[in-house]
């Protein structure tokens, strides 16, 4: 209402870039930063046709607009893209589905991680192809953990302990590492960086399989991961020899190039200086759409709300 907008104090704009920054108080006092957006925001609202219902409304408008424009992007890329695999190109997507994904679900994956574009995707996809057939992820889920590595079982779960627990409140399979209790040099004397990598490899397959199972279950697509690491009694010597930098860097590249799209997030927690300090390194070779995935929380008070909004207490250790 006109009287309404009356009462409210003059807006004082920003001479650098035009936003409003607050408003005057009535006596003088500084601008208040939080008000001044929002009294913008009223009085653009209230003087523009319709007011604020029809700002929403056209807000709204704009919002589902954007959404069915982006699945009719991705409809019309997915077909482009199963055109140009063809008969043998397809066939060699169904030898890399883990078993229960469908087809759709890998191939929206790979266009979404190079933007839609199918020349990339189709790049990506073939990469990928070859390098399955050179690792050999057919059934590497169904073997042992100390079986891949090349050791006895006890020996991996002791030193890298990493295992499935649960679903978050979304329906995603939760992996959970404890970081603080993995010990590379000693893993190491009986296993080599590349079965190590393996390993990483196995657990990825055994994620896919999960997400392909809740996706049936559930009835729509399930196809993201959720990691939880828990870095207490992180050993600083894993981070001393260049066997440690190399597996890192490793399952890090591994990841973005082989399972795009399927990481949903990564949940840091108990995590001292030195495990922030080896993130930061990492980030050299990680696109900054995955950092952004990754939250790294040091105290209880910080990471037990958010594992608990995360998750229903059942699901977690």
């Amino acid at each position: 209402p006109a009287k309404e907008v009356a009462e409210v104090p003059p807006c004082i704009p920003d001479t650098a870039c035009g936003h409003v920054v607050g408003c005057a108080g009535t006596d003088g006092t500084a601008p208040l930063v939080r008000r001044g957006l929002f009294c913008c925001r009223r009085r653009r609202a209230s003087e523009s046709p319709g007011g604020l219902t029809s700002s929403l409304a056209r807000r709204f408008a704009d919002d589902t607009d954007s959404a069915i424009s982006d699945i009719g992007r991705e409809a019309s890329a997915l077909e482009a893209l199963k055109a140009k695999l063809g008969a043998v190109g397809m066939a060699s997507l169904h030898e890399a589905l883990a078993p229960g994904e469908s087809e759709n679900s890998c191939l929206l994956r790979f266009l979404r991680a190079r933007n839609l574009k199918v020349e990339a995707a189709l790049a990506m996809l073939e990469k990928d192809f070859a390098w399955r057939k050179k690792v050999g992820t057919k059934g590497l889920a169904a073997r042992s953990r100390g079986n891949v590595a090349g050791c006895a079982e006890d020996v991996v779960d002791e030193n890298m302990p990493m295992w499935h627990q649960g679903f978050d409140r979304h329906g995603r399979p939760l992996m959970f590492k404890h970081y603080g209790r993995t010990r590379l040099p000693q893993l190491l004397q009986h296993t080599t960086v590349d079965r190590m990598n393996l390993l990483h490899v196995q657990q990825n397959e055994r994620a896919a399989i999960l997400c392909a199972e809740q996706s049936a279950r559930f009835g729509r697509d399930i196809s993201q991961v959720v990691f939880v690491i828990d870095a207490e009694g992180w050993d600083p010597r894993n981070m001393r020899s260049r066997s440690a930098l190399q597996h890192a860097k490793e399952i890090a590249m591994t990841d973005q190039d082989h399972y795009p799209e399927r990481l949903g997030q990564v949940i840091l927690v108990n995590a001292p200086y030195i495990v922030s300090l080896f993130w930061r390194l990492m980030t050299v070779v990680i696109d900054r759409k995955t950092q952004a995935k990754v939250r790294i929380l040091t105290s209880r008070r910080d990471w037990e709300p958010v594992l608990l909004e995360l998750a229903d207490p059942s699901q977690l250790p």
